[in-house]
């Protein structure tokens, strides 16, 4: 008759599964870029505008749109993307960025630099 696993043991298999599922996790990560914007930001439009251009030219690229003022989830990710990158409270908000382990905050620098560091993490 086969034993039932103890909880302890099972513990152990899970932990260890979840373990080797981290780096198809981070890969993921690196892979997609994360842009956080809002419905009535009128630089979060322009940037949109720049998205959809970036998407034709690099159609590998993948996007992960999230609405930072009407989605508390959303604004959720961001403030731990926000937290793990460690962004002074100044420097925050929307439209924002990530992509890997760079980001870029505010209209200006996603406009001038974001097709830049695409280029830089292909």
């Amino acid at each position: 008759m086969v034993q039932p696993r103890s909880f302890l043991q099972s513990s152990i298999l899970l932990t260890i599964l979840l373990f080797s599922l981290l780096p198809f996790v981070a890969a993921a990560e690196n892979d997609c870029l994360y842009y956080f914007g809002g419905k009535e930001c009128a630089s979060c439009q322009d940037v949109e505008a720049l998205l959809k251009q970036l998407e034709a030219k690099y159609p590998e690229l993948r996007i992960e749109r999230l609405e930072a003022y009407h989605r508390a989830e959303d604004a959720l990710l961001l403030r731990q993307f926000l937290d793990g990158h460690q962004i002074a409270a100044a420097s925050q908000g929307v439209p924002a960025v990530f992509m890997g382990k760079s980001y870029l905050i505010g209209k200006q620098p996603i406009l001038e630099l974001l097709e830049g560091n695409i280029r830089n993490e292909e």
